[in-house]
């Protein structure tokens, strides 16, 4: 861990009272965010007001197939493989899945909260809970791009980790122990190196059916991480701050990464 101090001197601070000012560092651009609680606005650029989508809107498609586990995952995944307008992030606070008390492993409803700002109404979905679904890596895994796929080293772990993480809305976590990567390296005229995977099912694969998905990725060993510092100050405070200089410690990892090359697998 390597820590980097910069002075940034202040000659006049305007705080309203009991005012709360955040400074987000970026810690890969050095870029530094405002966001001052009070007002609940961000300084750097304009917050645009999102559109309330109807769930029986971008919800068409109510029968969703298998499913391995009846978790508001599950469920969300699903519901985004068999509607692709709906692009529902599984992570939303603005959504609640509804198991039916009868009929847990077939039946949910899907409502949107009463704060909610980006969903409205309510839908009921149908599923089937099924251990031994086998599902198509190509409809698990849509985004396949360097640009969203970034992996902290070329292990085989660290790349699955990835391309779950930039398919979440999708797929449930990538089973490693189900799937045979094969990891190719290529480069351009002016040196610069190119990595793509191959992903397929193993042979006795439980629950990935025959297929096989290519992506590309980023290797960075030292992807953003963001330090976030938090002052408070009452008009009181800020007398005794004046010609004095703010301390931001600016936290950076550093480290060195390795890249391989595997060999196509032989089954």
């Amino acid at each position: 861990m390597k820590k980097i101090i910069s002075l940034l001197g202040i000659s006049i601070l305007v705080f309203s009272p009991i005012a709360i000012t955040k400074l987000v560092v970026d810690n890969k651009t050095n870029n530094i965010f405002t966001f001052n609680s009070k007002t609940n606005t961000q300084t750097s650029d304009q917050v645009k007001k999102q559109e309330i989508k109807q769930l029986d809107s971008i919800i068409t498609q109510k029968m969703l197939g298998d499913i391995l586990n009846t978790t508001k995952e599950d469920v969300i995944t699903a519901i985004n493989r068999k509607n692709s307008a709906a692009n529902i992030d599984v992570d939303t606070k603005d959504l609640e899945v509804v198991f039916d008390t009868k009929e847990k492993d077939k039946k949910a409803k899907i409502k949107a909260i009463t704060k909610s700002t980006k969903y409205s109404g309510e839908i009921e979905v149908s599923f089937a809970k099924n251990p031994n679904a086998k599902f198509k890596l190509d409809e698990l895994i849509i985004v396949k791009d360097a640009k969203h796929i970034k992996a902290k080293s070329t292990s085989d772990e660290d790349i699955i980790k990835a391309v779950s993480q930039a398919n979440k809305n999708t797929t449930t976590p990538l089973n490693l122990k189900e799937l045979d990567l094969t990891f190719i390296t290529t480069r351009t005229p002016d040196q610069k190196e190119n990595y793509k995977v191959t992903i397929k099912p193993k042979p006795n694969a439980k629950h990935y059916q025959n297929g096989a998905v290519e992506v590309a990725i980023t290797i960075d060993s030292s992807l953003p991480n963001r330090t976030t510092i938090i002052i408070a100050a009452t008009i009181s405070s800020i007398a005794l701050l004046g010609g004095a200089t703010l301390l931001i410690i600016n936290k950076q990892k550093v480290n060195n990464h390795s890249s391989r090359t595997k060999k196509p697998s032989k089954n």
